[in-house]
């Protein structure tokens, strides 16, 4: 009440965790006061944040903008298509409630059947629970006091260790990460909506909510959720979000969304640095496109741009650049630091996880310069028929129209490779959690896809969203974690 009613500083800032330190000092031995002072106003921090990024997107999704020539139709038609659009957004929000109670049950139930192991869902509860007593990432490895960062560098276990505050309990995690997976349905839909508004009107309602659907019914998504419990599959919607930015031109957003990208995991901040190059991009030939259709000649040395214009340009390019340049930066500190740790425990300053890729080495420097010395062992791993089938299972749920996008599938490289071409099979069987952050790409692919189809051929509307549709039923049925799939039985 004291930190509420400090009129000077905002929600109590500064006042109400004095207060709390001053008041917890006769319960609790230091420094556990001042931590729950800290952890009270992130969480509040968080809370007030999390509340106005909810109202934010439900406002930019339900916005609707007039279609062309709307006061040409009638009215009935208006109210029709308006009536369309409401029904489709509630069946997006119905499929989202749908998959995260579905899941979240499949997910629970092997751990109350006992079949939930040490590794990793024992090795994760452990170090988020000591993360929210004040004891980051901290676990037991044998028989000694150990730390995760001898594995993995995982920042977002901080913010994730909150929730032990709500509910004490491993499953809390379990439904945490089905949430996190399926909110991503949410940022496709949003994207769709977006990026296919100028379709003819039909498509443009029903088009979001096929392309959802087909995220959520994708295979390798749901074996990450039912994996038990991991830090990669958390990028999977900072990478969505990362996309709505950039389509928004909300800078400060797509800044934030590799920021909390970076924090999932170490190998995470190579699809930042692939996100902030993809921006960087995307703005030069933004830049060269409008210089163009200005000025179709090269200016003359008469007609040079003013030195405001250039510093403009200076500017945009740096900022852009500094996007791109910033997880690079993260990333160098990561491969920095890690070893360090990973020399306590394994005796070796590297990550042990460099010892999967066999015949190409089991350092970075060597495993790279494999691919540039010895090509046809490259050329024989890549081609092998139980990698050929991963690649082809990545590409089916959206049936194989992400290949029209090859340059969003691009930005997914450095995990694709270090997938395709591990020795260790779990990383390229699509059934574990590897495959995880890999899935937002092919879906923003796909999505990128379906809009230039339909810009070369815009009457195979219904034609392409029947092909999604089939594909993305058979594939789950096929290869899925629903119970309808066939193999679906073995699995869970």
């Amino acid at each position: 009440m004291i930190g509420y009613l400090s009129l000077l500083t905002p929600s109590g800032l500064g006042v109400r965790e004095g207060v709390l330190v001053l008041l917890l000092q006769g319960l609790f031995s230091a420094p556990l006061p001042a931590i729950i002072a800290i952890v009270a106003r992130l969480w509040m921090i968080i809370g007030e944040i999390g509340g106005a990024a909810a109202v934010a997107t439900w406002q930019w999704a339900t916005q609707r903008g007039p279609p062309p020539n709307v006061s040409s139709r009638p009215s009935s038609d208006r109210h029709s298509s308006r009536l369309s659009r409401d029904q489709v957004r509630a069946a997006v929000l119905a499929l989202f409630v749908l998959y995260v109670v579905g899941f979240s049950l499949l997910s629970i139930r092997p751990h109350q059947a006992l079949r939930t192991h040490m590794a990793d869902l024992g090795q994760m509860d452990l170090a988020i629970w000591n993360t929210s007593q004040g004891r980051f990432v901290q676990e037991i490895k044998d028989d000694f006091v150990s730390t995760r960062l001898t594995d993995h560098v995982e920042p977002i276990f901080l913010p994730i260790s909150l929730v032990f505050y709500l509910w004490n309990d491993a499953r809390a995690l379990l439904i945490l990460q089905t949430l996190a997976l399926g909110s991503g349905a949410l940022v496709i839909f949003a994207l769709a909506r977006a990026m296919l508004r100028s379709s003819s009107a039909g498509l443009a309602t029903w088009a979001p909510l096929v392309l959802a659907l087909a995220y959520l019914l994708f295979p390798a998504l749901q074996a990450a959720n039912l994996a038990e419990f991991h830090a990669i599959p958390l990028a999977v919607t900072p990478i969505l979000l990362a996309f709505w930015c950039n389509e928004r031109r909300h800078w400060w957003g797509f800044v934030l969304a590799c920021l909390v990208l970076m924090s999932v995991k170490e190998e995470a901040a190579l699809l930042a640095f692939m996100l902030g190059l993809y921006v960087l991009s995307q703005a030069w030939l933004a830049r060269r496109r409008d210089r163009e259709a200005i000025s179709p000649n090269p200016p003359s040395r008469d007609r040079q741009p003013g030195w405001r214009a250039r510093l403009r340009a200076v500017r945009d390019h740096g900022r852009s650049a500094g996007h791109a340049a910033q997880p690079g930066l993260v990333l160098s500190r990561h491969l920095r630091h890690h070893p360090r740790y990973a020399a306590q425990v394994y005796g070796v300053e590297q990550s042990v996880y460099f010892a999967r890729y066999g015949a190409l080495g089991d350092s970075p420097l060597s495993i790279v310069r494999s691919f540039f010395t010895q090509p046809a062992l490259v050329w024989k791993i890549a081609t092998e028929p139980s990698r050929m089938t991963y690649l082809a299972g990545l590409l089916a749920p959206f049936g194989f129209l992400s290949l029209l996008a090859p340059e969003i599938l691009l930005l997914s490289a450095p995990l694709l490779i270090a997938n395709l071409f591990s020795a260790y099979p779990a990383q390229f069987s699509g059934e574990f959690h590897y495959s995880a952050p890999l899935v937002p790409f092919v879906a923003m692919a796909a999505l990128v896809g379906v809009r230039r189809l339909l810009a070369v051929r815009p009457r195979a509307g219904r034609l392409t969203l029947a092909w999604l549709l089939l594909w993305a039923f058979a594939y789950q049925i096929m290869a899925g974690y629903t119970p309808w799939a066939v193999s679906s039985a073995g699995r869970m």
